[in-house]
């Protein structure tokens, strides 16, 4: 009884045994069936990444493909040529300008040494710059004369970390243009020079002229007043009026020659400019005018006038004969004359202004020619030189003159005078640096 209960429990702990063995088969192939889906899931994983990875490195070329394209567009649209070197001077990029201007194309340099392809150019001031920018990690811009094509070029060099590139356009044109100029201005210097050099002789020669032929034609007046003095008894009428004829125009002669004199004297030399008070100039003026002023009753009007540099003896000259004239040409009325000035940037602009006969529009230019008169020696004297006088003072001072005028209602004369003058020698050195500040 008690063997069968034995066997009992040995059947029932194995069939125990045995149920369990089935679970744990269960569960194993379970387990195995997991672990192959895992498996499954991770190749299908490790394919999919592998499409991923490979679709953006087919992404990434296609970008890549795109904007080089984009680049060598941009490169070949642009009106610049360009060009670009690695750091063995090995050409990698030649757009179609860089063809046209360089004569060279692209198939026949890309990949090759540039100072191969262009022998000619190594120790030339590009070869020069080009070295210079990849050295120094610099931007360079500068200009070069390829002569083996005879053109100009404005180049712009740009160092990158893989080697340089190289912007270049034609400029050919505006630099001949430019060296046309230059030689231009250099002609127009040398005809300037020469031109102030024969003026020089001119107003030696007018100076020395004038004063050596005033001694014969003193002497021809002095012989002839002699001659109707010692024989007047002796003469007829015709010849005494012969006599007066010679005497007047020798006297008309000198006068004449002191005028040119006159002319000859005024200075180009600014060196002796100085600063000058203008209303002390004009009180001097009416002051040497004051017989001429007197007779005439001529009212005049100043305002206060400023500081300039100039020559003071040249200024009075100036005022002097164009009030002069104001008072000369005064017609029938009592002569008024208004002096003034207005305040322009870089110059002073002053005005002579009078009620006199005025003058034609035809004759604005003429006035101010050496020796041009409007009326004959019978209405007013004098041999036309003023007005000449006071147009060379005027440009001697940097300045211009001009008038206004309405015949029979008077004159307006204006002129300028620079306010910064310089040396003949030096345009840097500002003359009358005392009144600098003023005028700023």
């Amino acid at each position: 009884m008690k063997q069968e209960k034995t066997i009992s429990e040995l059947v029932s702990a194995l069939k125990d045994l045995t149920f369990r063995n089935e679970e744990n088969q269960k569960r194993i192939s379970t387990l195995v069936a997991l672990n192959d889906e895992l498996d499954f899931q991770n190749k299908k994983k490790e394919s999919e990444e592998e499409r991923i990875k490979e679709g953006a490195e087919r992404l990434a070329e296609t970008l890549r493909i795109k904007t080089l394209e984009e680049k060598n567009g941009i490169l070949e649209s642009i009106g610049d040529a360009f060009f670009a070197v690695d750091k063995d001077w090995v050409v990698t990029f030649w757009n179609n300008q860089a063809e046209k201007m360089l004569e060279k194309k692209k198939d026949e340099i890309i990949g090759k040494n540039l100072w191969s392809e262009f022998p000619q150019s190594v120790e030339s001031l590009s070869f020069k710059k080009y070295h210079q920018a990849i050295e120094t990690n610099t931007i360079l811009h500068f200009e070069d004369y390829y002569q083996t094509i005879n053109r100009w070029y404005e180049i712009s060099a740009y160092p990158l970390e893989g080697g340089l590139s190289v912007y270049f356009k034609d400029v050919s044109e505006r630099k001949l243009s430019d060296i046309r100029v230059n030689q231009l201005n250099e002609s127009l210097q040398k005809q300037t020079d020469k031109l102030t050099v024969s003026n020089e002789e001119l107003e030696r020669f007018a100076y020395v002229t004038s004063h050596d032929l005033q001694e014969p034609l003193r002497m021809v007046s002095s012989f002839l007043q002699l001659l109707q003095k010692k024989y007047d008894n002796q003469l007829d009428e015709t010849a005494r009026k012969y006599i007066n004829f010679a005497v007047d125009g020798a006297e008309r002669m000198k006068i004449l020659i002191l005028d040119l004199l006159e002319f000859s004297r005024i200075s180009a030399f600014v060196e002796d400019h100085i600063t000058i008070n203008l209303n002390d100039v004009i009180a001097k003026a009416l002051l040497d005018l004051k017989v001429s002023i007197d007779e005439s009753a001529a009212i005049i009007e100043v305002a206060s006038l400023p500081q300039v540099c100039g020559n003071r003896s040249q200024l009075l000259q100036l005022f002097e004969n164009i009030i002069g004239n104001a008072i000369k040409y005064k017609g029938h009325s009592t002569p008024v004359i208004s002096i003034g000035y207005i305040d322009l940037p870089g110059e002073w602009q002053f005005y002579v202004q009078d009620n006199g006969i005025g003058i034609d529009e035809k004759f604005y230019e003429k006035v101010f020619i050496i020796f041009q008169r409007l009326h004959s020696r019978k209405e007013y004297k004098g041999t036309g030189i003023g007005l000449a006088i006071c147009k060379k003072i005027v440009e001697l001072h940097g300045g211009r003159i001009w008038l206004e005028s309405i015949r029979n209602h008077g004159s307006k004369f204006f002129f300028t005078i620079r306010k910064l003058q310089v040396s003949n020698h030096d345009d840097s050195h500002v003359l009358c640096e005392d009144i600098d500040e003023c005028i700023k």
